[in-house]
């Protein structure tokens, strides 16, 4: 899961532009998680007569897991299609960004490649940096491969995994058919005490709860829906402050035993200046036209094609 986003009308482009790294780094929460169920009940308890959620959590984790560690990722391909709006305080869009891109697996990883922006290919300046862009992928996997390294996915993005989660306490709060998918519903939220702080994500997802839809038949994972329940301050609150964050992932069965993310959205509001203007962002993004590829993914050795800029 790269997001993209830019902020406020046209007036500031500076502002606009360091609002849009800002809105990347709170999207790549994410490739995961959370917001509340209305009637939530006590976190930490289970339903009578239903299994432990702690049980059900434990088991979508080892499907996650096992998803991961097999690779099963990179034997698809598929479009990304990403709608970025910049939002009034009454939620009405006031500028709409969009873009187009392949991805694939390349180098044994995955790598999106933008085609498009705002409905048009891109002009030949633009089609230079991609290049660029893919140069620099290729030759990173070239030189781990050559190192003996296999990186995992999971290093440049948030995942659903048991690093994440092992900072929540869980409870069963009911069940509910989501998409045709009978699911069992948990709730999610920081667990009092001392928590990990050691990666850039981790305070906004200390700060953060929300509700899982795991299916009934295979514990696997159908949505999470996300919030930011604490503000989240960048230096201080000089820089900004990240006031909201809320969101929602849905995932689809692409093959027999293998789900992939299908869409998500966030939306967030940051105080940023010292506090003296607010921009809001709402981000989409849909995975479209997912294509098992012809044969297994290549060792980055052996697959890097030649590309240059």
């Amino acid at each position: 899961m790269s997001p993209r986003a830019n902020f406020e009308p046209m007036a500031c482009t500076v502002t606009d532009g360091w609002a849009m790294g800002l809105a990347k780094v709170v999207c790549a929460m994410a490739s995961i998680l959370l917001g509340i169920a209305q009637g939530a009940g006590e976190i930490g308890r289970s339903l009578p007569g239903q299994p432990e959620a702690e049980e059900i959590l434990e088991r979508a984790l080892d499907r996650t897991t096992a998803r991961f560690e097999g690779g099963a990722e990179l034997l698809y391909k598929s479009v990304l299609l990403n709608v970025s709006e910049i939002l009034d305080s009454d939620g009405e869009v006031l500028k709409t960004k969009t873009e187009r891109s392949l991805r694939y697996a390349l180098g044994g990883e995955m790598y999106e490649e933008l085609v498009q922006r705002d409905g048009a290919p891109l002009d030949p300046e633009e089609v230079r940096a991609e290049a660029r862009k893919k140069v620099a992928f290729v030759r990173a996997a070239r030189k781990r491969a050559e190192q003996g390294i296999t990186r995992d996915p999971r290093e440049r993005r948030a995942v659903f995994d048991r690093s994440l989660m092992s900072r929540y306490q869980v409870a069963m709060i009911g069940t509910e058919t989501m998409r045709g998918n009978a699911c069992w519903v948990l709730a999610f939220e920081p667990r009092a005490g001392r928590l990990p702080s050691e990666k850039a994500m981790d305070k906004a997802f200390n700060r953060s709860d929300g509700t899982l839809w795991i299916r009934k038949d295979d514990h696997q994972l159908v949505r999470i829906e996300f919030a930011l329940r604490k503000p989240l301050r960048y230096a201080w609150g000089l820089v900004a402050t990240m006031r909201k964050a809320t969101g929602e992932i849905d995932f689809t069965k692409v093959a027999a035993d293998l789900w992939l993310p299908e869409r998500f959205q966030i939306e967030l509001e940051l105080r940023i200046l010292a506090g003296l203007r607010t921009v809001r962002v709402r981000v989409r993004n849909r995975w479209v036209d997912y294509e098992r590829i012809s044969a297994p993914a290549e060792s980055a050795s052996a697959a890097i094609p030649n590309v240059r800029p």
